[in-house]
């Protein structure tokens, strides 16, 4: 009977051991399933990984070249704005030289009016002058009487009637008196400017 029961816990054991390599198989089987799953997984996201990554790459490609394109844009339009503003400056200076030079050409045009009329006046006679500058404005007529050499406004004044003459005389003498003190204040200012020793 000690061998029955040796014999039947043998085969217990053996059929257990069966078991247990059976199930070791089927559990090392389904191991393998599962870790070759995990393992396409890990190669589909490596692989998303990579495009990801190529994506990004790409894309931060694009935004480099925009930049680099926008900043040449924007070093022109800084080079224009400054070429403008250039031009502007010189366009200014140019107006600014035209205007002063027009200014003096209408000067010398109007100096050699005056200068010209006063060549006739002093080409006329006396009671021509004196007819004409008593028909004038006062204030005009002794403009050209001041102008006029000491001997020929003596020469008008004696052809203009008396009321005229007293008129033109007063009127004279202010003007002179006003470019004396003109004179007095460009010496004073001159003398204040000097520096001392």
């Amino acid at each position: 009977m000690k061998n029955k029961i040796i014999i039947l816990l043998f085969s217990i054991l053996v059929s257990n051991a069966n078991d247990d390599e059976l199930i070791y198989a089927q559990k090392r089987e389904e191991i393998l399933r599962e870790y070759e799953k995990l393992e396409l997984k890990k190669q589909e996201l490596n692989s998303l990984n990579n495009e990801n990554q190529k994506l990004f790459a790409q894309r931060e490609a694009k935004l480099l070249k925009q930049e680099e394109n926008l900043n040449k844009i924007l070093l022109e339009i800084t080079q224009k704005e400054q070429n403008i503003s250039k031009m502007n400056e010189e366009s200014e200076q140019k107006i600014s030289k035209m205007l002063a030079k027009n200014e003096e050409i209408l000067k010398q045009i109007k100096d050699g009016n005056k200068d010209k009329m006063l060549e006739v006046y002093t080409k006329m006679k006396d009671a021509k002058v004196a007819s004409v500058l008593s028909q004038m404005d006062d204030k005009d007529a002794v403009r050209i009487l001041y102008r006029l050499e000491p001997k020929k406004i003596a020469g008008v004044m004696a052809k203009l009637d008396e009321k005229k003459a007293a008129l033109y005389t007063d009127l004279i003498k202010r003007a002179v008196m006003l470019d004396d003190n003109a004179s007095q204040n460009n010496e004073i200012l001159n003398n204040e400017q000097k520096p001392s020793n």
